[in-house]
């Protein structure tokens, strides 16, 4: 006589629909139902999750456990974009290439409750032996991986303080890289106006604004008109940390900007676009139908191409990047001022310790308002002594 089968632990919560292979899960405690797909075709495996499943329940509802929430980190990073990152300029632009880096060093079906200190470790070494591409060195600074890193960081801690997700126990001070010390290139009025000539028309204007109101690079290419007053002379930008600035336009960045777009009617949209007549560009880009009216989203090359023409690409302190227009209108407003805490006001910083690092631009000029400020004290005999 045969002998019936051993039944599977977990095998009475399961059935099958008529023409689905996978194997559905069912059960009903104290008259809550769960009917859901085990995902597998696998009667074992299903079987395992069914007996999970009907154990997380039993502990919900008997002992008031909840479930443990696992997410994977593609799934973490896709809701990261769709609640977050998507609505902001960083996000747009840093913050989705620092995830599509972390997806390839930590896999994308990697489980958030697996991230330990072992895992980054494995994740940073991957990272940094990534093979070089096109206008990427091919060892990523240690800087660049630390960016990585703090967006890995955001993303664990919403995860598990708002979506109440597993996150493992991993700490960001353990796998912090050792950072180059800051290079600033600074241009002069002329080398500015240099760089401005060699620039392909389109660009011109947005090099005209970044130097003009110190602006990131993405707060200034993909700036919106509804983002902008020309009344008012202000533009509302959002920073790192989707901080809001409100930033003055000089005189000249109004003109230029009514310039762009003399119609206020029209005045909706990306302000930078291709094949803007009113910018007079005959590129490639501009006058090719296929991009005509398309938003301009960087600059990278076009930028790099005048720096090039203009013989400004390679400077005392380092390559001249974009960025650098903002360190430059720091150091006109200094030597126009001298105020660090206007030049903090002005750059957006959370912190005028950040401004700090553009002290050593204003040599002697400490001293000299120490003089200043302190001259009165002396009567004017003892002022004709001190001569």
């Amino acid at each position: 006589m045969k002998r019936a089968a051993k039944p599977i632990p977990g095998e009475e919560y399961l059935s099958r629909r008529g023409g689905v292979a996978q194997w559905q899960i069912g059960f009903t405690i104290d008259g809550r139902r769960v009917r859901e797909s085990s995902g597998t075709d696998d009667k074992a495996a299903a079987a395992a999750l069914a007996t999970k499943r009907h154990k997380e329940v039993w502990d919900e509802i008997k002992l008031g456990i909840k479930p443990k929430i696992e997410m994977t980190l593609a799934d973490a990073f896709a809701q990261f974009w769709a609640e977050k990152a998507s609505k902001t300029t960083f996000g747009m632009t840093g913050q989705r290439y620092h995830m599509k880096v972390l997806l390839e060093a930590l896999g994308r079906g990697t489980l958030l409750s697996a991230l330990d200190d072992r895992a980054i470790n494995a994740g940073v070494q991957a990272m940094q032996s990534r093979k070089a591409t096109r206008g990427r060195p091919e060892a990523l600074s240690g800087a660049t991986v630390n960016r990585y890193l703090a967006t890995l960081r955001l993303v664990c801690k919403r995860a598990r303080d708002v979506w109440k997700a597993e996150v493992g126990d991993w700490s960001a001070g353990e796998h912090k890289q050792d950072e180059a010390k800051h290079r600033e290139v600074f241009l002069t009025h002329d080398q500015a106006r240099l760089l401005v000539e060699h620039a392909v028309p389109h660009l011109r204007p947005i090099l005209m604004l970044a130097f003009a109101t110190g602006m990131r690079k993405a707060n200034v290419v993909r700036l919106r008109w509804e983002s902008v007053s020309l009344d008012m002379a202000r533009a509302l930008v959002i920073q790192k940390g989707e901080r809001r600035l409100a930033v003055d336009l000089p005189d000249m960045a109004v003109r230029l900007l009514a310039a762009l777009q003399p119609d206020p009617a029209e005045r909706r949209g990306p302000i930078f676009w291709f094949g803007n007549p009113a910018a007079g560009c005959d590129c490639t880009r501009c006058t090719n139908r296929a991009f005509f009216g398309q938003p301009i989203q960087d600059v990278k090359r076009s930028f790099q191409s005048a720096a090039t023409a203009a013989g400004l690409k390679e400077m005392d302190a380092g390559r001249l990047r974009f960025h650098d227009l903002r360190h430059t209108h720091a150091s006109w407003l200094l030597a126009a001022t001298g105020d660090l805490l206007l030049t903090s006001k002005r750059l957006g910083h959370a912190n005028v310790a950040t401004t700090q690092r553009y002290a050593h631009l204003l040599p002697g000029r400490m001293e000299r308002a120490i003089e200043g400020a302190v001259s009165g004290l002396l009567g004017p005999n003892e002022e004709r002594k001190k001569a």
